[in-house]
């Protein structure tokens, strides 16, 4: 059985607005193991985004805790994961896993003519089995627009479930969640291209995403990791 017996259950990323090439693509690498949010070597690092991950170490043999409560002999610790170069080699399974994923935010493009001078980045958080957390932020001369996905590839997990939300205290608008119960082909469910024209103060937007995986037995013993792991994030921005 090939899962992980350290599992990512929460990574928030603060995001804070900076100009940007219209259809840029921000890949980041969470290196649990090592503790590590990896970009490509000679890349930028992105300015005002920080990556936080809340983790289960559990002992052989010692089931896996349940919505974030570590069992007896498990403990879960939150720790920042620091910005360090990989080769480009890298991150090649995590680009090409993308590219083939389920297009994201086609919509955005049939309402929007991007600018040269607009703002278009797609952030995606890239785990070490292949899924991924993203959202993507749009800004387009007055109007303002968000849509944020989770996907996980086939595995060899029983059964799952994938959730992604949009939501803002300043704009109810942009509030949305979607879900999606998924057998071991794995799969993607996003959240629709919201957009606001034009905004008058500062919005802030959150996205979360849910990745989950069930495991039959004999995990949680013999030495088999856990039944359970999940992979849950928090990208945060604002608008303007």
């Amino acid at each position: 059985m090939k899962h992980l017996s350290k599992l990512l259950l929460l990574v928030l990323i603060a995001l804070v607005p900076v100009a940007a090439q219209a259809g840029q693509s921000v890949v980041i690498i969470a290196d649990l193991e090592n503790g590590l949010a990896l970009i490509p070597e000679g890349s930028a690092i992105p300015h005002g985004l920080t990556i936080y991950a809340r983790v289960i170490n559990h002992e052989p043999k010692t089931a896996a805790g349940v919505d974030g409560v570590a069992p007896a002999g498990e403990s879960i610790h939150q720790q920042r994961l620091e910005w360090a170069f990989a080769p480009e080699s890298r991150f090649a399974a995590a680009r090409k896993t993308i590219a083939a994923a389920p297009a994201f935010a086609t919509a955005a493009d049939r309402v929007f003519t991007i600018a040269p001078d607009d703002s278009d980045v797609t952030y995606y958080v890239y785990f070490v089995d292949g899924s991924y957390h993203a959202a993507r932020r749009i800004i387009s001369g007055s109007c303002y627009g968000a849509q944020a996905s989770v996907y996980t590839p086939a595995g060899d997990y029983y059964n799952g479930t994938l959730e992604v939300t949009l939501s803002s205290t300043e704009e109810p608008f942009y509030d949305e969640t979607d879900n999606l119960y998924i057998n071991s082909s794995g799969g993607s469910v996003g959240t629709y291209f919201r957009y606001v024209c034009p905004i008058t103060s500062s919005t802030h937007i959150i996205s979360t995403g849910h990745i989950g995986h069930h495991y039959l037995p004999i995990c949680g013993h013999y030495g088999e990791p856990p039944c359970n792991e999940s992979y849950n994030g928090t990208l945060d921005f604002y608008f303007p």
